[in-house]
């Protein structure tokens, strides 16, 4: 047994020069993994930062005004399919220092009991020519929504509140971004509203 033990101590290691060797290979090896992981990682987080700055300086560049509001509660009639509904027509003018796509607009309506109404999309058969549009400089546009009102409810009837808001196409025109910073908004008690 003694003289098994003497022959396995007796054995000798690696040379220094050999295990240098390896442990350089080794961490030029790790570094390399760490590299390239690290590469793909930031070149992603690039992209996205890059597409955000874009978004938000797309909504930045563009502004809303409203040049007249009308609610027209008993406007909706048999020929158009909305008989019965509300018609709130909304005038006003779109500018921009860059070329932008506008894919669409969003209409939030506040009645009188509080309730908000949301319209997401512009209907092109109401309002042809409206969306899209390649805005630059200042363009005006007008956009009638049919809205289905509670009859038996006498505060639902009226709206107090007009917001509209701008969706944009990307650059790429494979993504919508809604402007919410840039949105317009209008009260009843306005000079530009109007109850007809």
């Amino acid at each position: 047994m003694m003289t098994m033990l003497k022959k396995i101590l007796k054995k000798k290691g690696i040379s220094p020069l050999v295990a240098t060797v390896l442990l350089i290979a080794f961490a030029v090896a790790l570094g390399a993994l760490v590299i390239s992981f690290g590469q793909s990682f930031l070149q992603n987080q690039i992209g996205t930062s890059e597409k955000v700055a874009e978004g938000s300086l797309d909504c930045t560049n563009i502004r809303l005004t409203f040049e007249e509001v009308k609610f027209d509660i008993d406007g909706g009639d048999s020929v158009s399919g909305h008989s019965g509904e509300a018609v709130l027509n909304i005038s006003f003018y779109i500018e921009s220092e860059l070329v932008l796509r506008v894919k669409d607009f969003t209409l939030v309506a506040q009645t009188e009991d509080g309730d908000f109404q949301k319209f997401s999309e512009v209907n092109t058969t109401w309002n042809p020519g409206v969306v899209p549009i390649d805005v630059t400089g200042v363009d005006f546009r007008k956009i009638t929504y049919y809205i289905d009102l509670d009859p038996d409810n006498d505060e639902s009837k009226n709206i107090t509140k007009v917001i509209l808001i701008p969706v944009l196409s990307t650059r790429e025109g494979t993504e919508t971004r809604s402007c919410n910073n840039q949105k317009e908004t209008l009260n009843s008690d306005s000079t530009k509203y109007f109850i007809v």
